[in-house]
């Protein structure tokens, strides 16, 4: 999971071990601890977009906004630190936040639920700043 380029691959992992009738590869389960997996996907995301990271210069096309969503879901303080990256990705450039909206509303794809309680999720500080 560390190793992933980008992650779509790595979301995919965790879903496919946390949701084991979705999995067709991988029957056998025994050697599998799913809560130690969310732990290195959670790891992941940390390194990858954690307050140590040099935001405003990460390559969000490598990301996923379902693994965002994930993280944003785990506990609250990684909530608050996904939103912090947030924050410092977007800054105040109308070109990161630009970057943000194509990340989070990509071309060619149609939401089927309504995607406010995700972008709530991932953004709830901007109702909040001023």
């Amino acid at each position: 999971m560390e190793l992933a380029t980008d992650d779509t691959f790595a979301i995919r992992l965790l879903e496919f071990i946390e949701h084991k009738d979705r999995n067709k590869v991988l029957t056998n389960f025994s050697h599998i601890d799913p809560l130690k997996v969310r732990a290195a996907f959670i790891a992941r995301m940390e390194a990858r977009y954690g307050k140590a990271v040099d935001a405003p210069n990460v390559n969000i096309s490598q990301g996923d906004w379902r693994a965002f969503n994930v993280w944003a879901g785990n506990t609250p303080g990684d909530r608050e630190t996904e939103q912090d990256f947030w924050r410092r990705f977007i800054g105040s450039s109308r070109k990161k936040l630009g970057q943000a909206l194509g990340f989070l509303f990509p071309t060619g794809f149609t939401w089927s639920d309504d995607p406010r309680p995700l972008i709530d999720n991932l953004f709830r500080w901007l109702r909040h700043s001023s």
